[in-house]
């Protein structure tokens, strides 16, 4: 029974776990969509110049505003409509001015934010809940015309700081306001219009939010953020503990460049000094109409004897010594420090003057991967500081508000944009390494096809290939035709196998017939020759004899001394004698002339 229960529980866990990562994921493509229609971009992007220049960075999110939509009706005809969507906004440090117990955004008393509307911007605030519509109106009806600007006594300073020194021509139409983020007693609140259902103690400390444009309050709100999170986020490049305020690039490398500068100064002056010749002019030999400080090509001057016993040289020429390479090397050398103080050496940007190890490419890698330690320290304070923040801002308020149940679910914000970095070059290096040791038949019966395919499509993932590997099912596709076309052509050489064993067997068999005819045929040859001989030698015999019955009729026309001789033969009644030497003839063999 008790395995039962726990069976039962392990299947509801694992529904609930399954479900809430459905809704994750789909909550997630939410959060995209309002990043991506917010303006998340453009302000991080900005947010970026000012966290390697300033102590610190900051962006305001999310900012609900009413603005306008394409819509499409009937017939996709596109009209104007209007939505209230979360925005994006870039803060400058200079706009931003916190508490003097501040640490962070969250713990000082308050923080205030300088900012600058313009009439559309208060007129997209109108009907946005929170908004108090009457004094919008008021502020548009008092500044709309000739606007508000320069509250504070720095801002021509900083105009000209920023490339702005021709505002001052132009009176402009913005409208200045500060922006209240911190506590407020339940008393002021009652008296600044709050619904007093919302206050349930008048003495009780409340984190509220109000927009101030000269003497009208357009907005009051308590802050619905269940931890009381301010709608700010800050990130430093480095970070002083304690401190409001944190370092940047510029901060870190401040001595260094003081010193570069001074470097570089001397060096310009010394260059201009020693860039041509100094003339000591001795004014007493020279002609009264000359003027020593006119000199030109091919001057003639014109001079005259001493007065005194010395005939000194009226002009002496003399070059300075210039020192441009020993100002140079240490130039140089403060500028390598400047890659220290930073953490961020320049062969990380593209620099080709890297020494020592980074002149071979596992080298250059090695001290690159070493050289990000510091470039992901500063990517982790963005991940705490700002993207963290944001995102969780913005699940929460989809959490409380949206009415979209299938993307509300048990989880949470993971701010994963270093971690991932830490390990990435990790992980593709190991996967590439995997994919090579894995390259052999033996692997390949271990882990298949299938597990071949999921690592080379995380490879391609990685890669940006989205679409080279095929599904699963398309692999399995792919493996029955080859399989096909594999069976087809072991076929294929199969049938043309048996038709050149075919082929052997019929020129074998064609053999054996010519060599069974030639037998037959020796055989009979063999068998004919002995009467062939004897038909020849009968033939011989023949022809002996009659060549003897010719001889034996013409002995009667000879003369006496030719009577009973046969020419070139033995004599009649003497039996034929052999050859010579007394060796007899053989049956058969014909008688040759000698």
């Amino acid at each position: 029974m008790a395995a039962l229960v726990e069976q039962a529980h392990e299947q509801l866990r694992q529904a609930a776990e399954d479900a809430a990562r459905e809704a994750t994921e789909r909550h997630e493509e939410l959060i995209s969509d309002q990043l991506a229609e917010g303006g998340w971009e453009e302000a991080f992007e900005a947010f970026i110049d000012d966290f390697v220049t300033y102590p610190a960075s900051f962006i305001r999110a999310p900012i609900f505003r009413r603005v306008p939509e394409l819509q499409w009706l009937e017939g996709w005809r596109p009209v104007k409509g209007e939505t209230i969507r979360p925005e994006f906004e870039r803060v400058s440090p200079f706009d931003m001015y916190p508490s003097p117990d501040s640490t962070s955004i969250d713990d000082g008393a308050f923080i205030i934010e300088r900012a600058r509307f313009t009439r559309a911007q208060l007129n997209q605030l109108i009907g946005v809940p929170s908004y108090s519509e009457d004094a919008i109106r008021q502020v548009l009806d008092q500044y709309g015309q000739g606007g508000l600007r320069d509250w504070l006594w720095n801002d021509g300073e900083r105009a000209e700081l920023e490339g702005r020194g021709h505002e001052w021509l132009t009176s402009g139409e913005t409208i200045d306001g500060l922006i209240y983020s911190g506590g407020a007693q339940g008393v002021t609140l009652l008296q600044w219009g709050i619904d007093p259902d919302e206050i349930e103690d008048p003495l009780a400390e409340y984190e509220v939010e109000a927009i101030l444009i000269g003497q009208h309050v357009i907005r009051v709100r308590i802050n619905r953020d269940p931890l009381e999170r301010r709608p700010y986020h800050k990130a430093s490049f480095q970070p002083v503990p304690g401190s409001f305020w944190g370092q940047g690039i510029p901060e870190l490398m401040a001595d260094v460049q003081d010193v570069c500068n001074a470097t570089a100064r001397g060096l310009v002056n010394n260059l201009a000094i020693s860039s041509g010749p100094q003339v000591e002019v001795y004014e007493d030999r020279l002609q009264p109409q000359e003027d020593p400080t006119d000199i030109y090509p091919w001057k003639i001057w014109r001079t005259k004897d001493s007065s005194i016993a010395s005939n000194n040289r009226a002009l002496n020429f003399f070059q300075p010594q210039s020192n441009a390479n020993e100002l140079m090397a240490v130039y140089e050398k403060f500028e390598y420090r400047a890659d220290e103080s930073t953490n961020i050496p320049r062969y990380m940007y593209g620099n080709d003057e890297a020494r020592g190890a980074g002149q071979t490419a596992s080298g250059l890698s090695m001290l690159m991967e070493s050289a990000n330690k510091g470039i992901k320290d500063a990517i982790r304070h963005i991940d705490r500081g700002v993207l963290r923040r944001v995102i969780e801002a913005l699940w929460l308020h989809n959490m409380q508000f949206s009415d979209d149940n299938s993307i509300k679910g048990d989880a949470g914000v993971v701010a994963r944009g270093s971690s991932a970095m830490l390990i990435r070059e990790q992980t593709n290096q190991l996967r590439q390494q995997f994919l090579q040791l894995t390259a052999n038949d033996y692997d390949m019966g271990i882990i298949g096809h299938d597990g071949r395919r999921k690592l080379l499509e995380s490879i391609a993932e990685k890669l940006d290939l989205p679409g080279l590997i095929p599904s699963e099912e398309e692999m399995q596709q792919n493996l029955a035709q080859q399989r096909q076309d594999r069976q087809a052509e072991l076929q294929m050489e199969q049938a043309k196998a048996e038709a050149e064993a075919a082929e052997k067997q019929a020129r074998a068999r064609e053999a054996n017939a010519d060599a069974a005819q030639t037998e037959a045929e020796t055989q009979q040859s063999q068998q004919m020759a002995p009467l062939e001989a004897q038909h020849l030698l009968a033939e011989i015999a023949k022809l002996i004899t009659e060549t003897r019955g010719r001889n034996d009729g013409g002995a009667g026309l000879e003369g006496a001394g030719q009577a009973g001789r046969i020419p070139g033969g033995a004599a009649p009644g003497v039996a034929a004698q052999g050859r010579a030497g007394g060796m007899p003839r053989q049956p058969g063999e014909v008688p040759r002339p000698r």
